[in-house]
């Protein structure tokens, strides 16, 4: 719960760029989260907003994104799994919002879709950041992954695809 509350407050001075699409949806008798686009610094706040009302944290999260900021993607998931709710990739999710579907209480995919996961990196090729290793690191122990799991997740090289 200590990473979970660093990264909340690491995220009160970012900055809003081109966010993902983050909004409430109704489906017939029923509602969901859906999050859909580049994660950017400031989308935590547009999530937190989407999920107002007690009811809401029953509703399930739908992702599909090719990843984006670290530090947003993480405090999005840990209000994920702080209100118990579930996620369901919905096409592509990969990089952060790999670690965004991990913050589910119950995880699924739709048929067809893709979760990739890989080693933290600074902007386009820079490079592997190890603080930001470290920091999906604690993330991912904060919700109960194995130290196995959480290389797993954090070993690959960045791949680029068009998905």
């Amino acid at each position: 719960m200590k990473a979970m509350l660093l990264v909340s407050a690491m995220l009160a001075t970012a900055s809003v760029a081109n966010a993902a699409d983050i909004k409430a949806e109704r489906i017939g008798d029923a509602w969901r989260i859906r999050i859909a686009g580049d994660i950017e610094p400031g989308d935590h706040r547009k999530f937190l907003r989407a999920i107002e009302g007690p009811w809401s944290y029953y509703w399930p999260v739908y992702l599909t994104s090719r990843g984006g900021d670290l530090i947003t993607g993480l405090a999005i998931g840990a209000q994920i799994r702080a209100h118990g709710m579930s996620t369901v990739a919905d096409g592509a999710c990969a990089s952060v919002c790999g670690l965004i579907w991990l913050g589910g209480v119950v995880r699924a995919a739709i048929e067809g879709s893709h979760i990739g996961f890989h080693a933290a990196y600074y902007g386009e090729s820079k490079g592997v950041t190890s603080d930001g290793n470290a920091v999906v690191g604690a993330y991912l122990r904060e919700l109960g992954f194995s130290f196995d799991a959480i290389r797993f997740f954090t070993y690959a090289p960045l791949i680029r695809w068009n998905g």
